[in-house]
């Protein structure tokens, strides 16, 4: 089962318009939910990574009658989707308020996400965040722990607008903290060709669709 979370900093995106990473997904033999979640201007930190909490804990409640398996639930983000997932994954307090500890959580994989941007710099990241009272605690790098669920961070070397110093930053906390961890980085990919790999045009010229099912299948869960 994967619920799968778009980018769009946070500002846009839509979930009809990722039909492609269902059809991809499901061609493979997953159960796939995309959910919306708020966004700005009509939403700022935490309300994004709440809503998407709650999408996780409905799959939960809901997807053994839909074919999915509740113990079998992985998280995948491309971007702003990947923060939000990485946030799910590392500080438990989200999934909690629904009644649901991060173990419920299979694995999650989190592409070209940026997971440590303090201080606030950019206009996408400041009309997000910036009316937070505690900045470190946006941060899925603040939370970074052993027990969390397995993770894989997936970048592009020539990602410009998530580099790849945030998979790496976050790898490094996770291991030291004693977390599971992998990092892959796809050599002369940017930040929105990345996501060709899950397109049913392109997924077989690249090696994305298979690194991601091939952790999948590595997670205690699947075994």
């Amino acid at each position: 089962m994967i619920v799968f979370f778009y980018g769009g900093g946070w500002n846009t995106g839509r979930k009809e318009q990722y039909r492609f990473v269902a059809e991809t997904l499901t061609a493979v033999g997953y159960v796939v939910a995309i959910p919306d979640y708020r966004i700005v201007p009509d939403a700022h930190f935490p309300d994004f990574v709440e809503d998407s909490a709650a999408a996780v804990a409905w799959v939960h409640a809901h997807i053994a009658t839909l074919g999915g398996d509740p113990r079998r639930i992985v998280l995948i983000g491309h971007s702003a989707g990947a923060y939000n997932v990485a946030m799910l994954a590392l500080d438990p307090r989200y999934l909690r308020a629904h009644g649901l500890e991060t173990g419920a959580l299979a694995g999650v994989v989190a592409i070209s996400g940026p997971y440590d941007f303090l201080p606030l710099r950019s206009r996408l990241t400041t009309a997000a965040f910036g009316r937070a009272s505690d900045l470190p605690a946006t941060q899925p790098i603040t939370f970074a722990r052993a027990g969390a669920p397995s993770l894989l961070l997936l970048n592009g070397s020539a990602d410009t607008l998530v580099p790849p110093r945030h998979a790496a930053a976050l790898a490094e906390r996770v291991r030291e903290a004693g977390g599971q961890v992998r990092v892959i980085v796809y050599d002369g990919l940017g930040h929105i060709d990345i996501m060709a790999g899950l397109s049913t045009l392109l997924r077989g010229s690249s090696p994305l669709l298979g690194d991601i099912t091939g952790f999948i299948q590595t997670l205690p869960a699947f075994r």
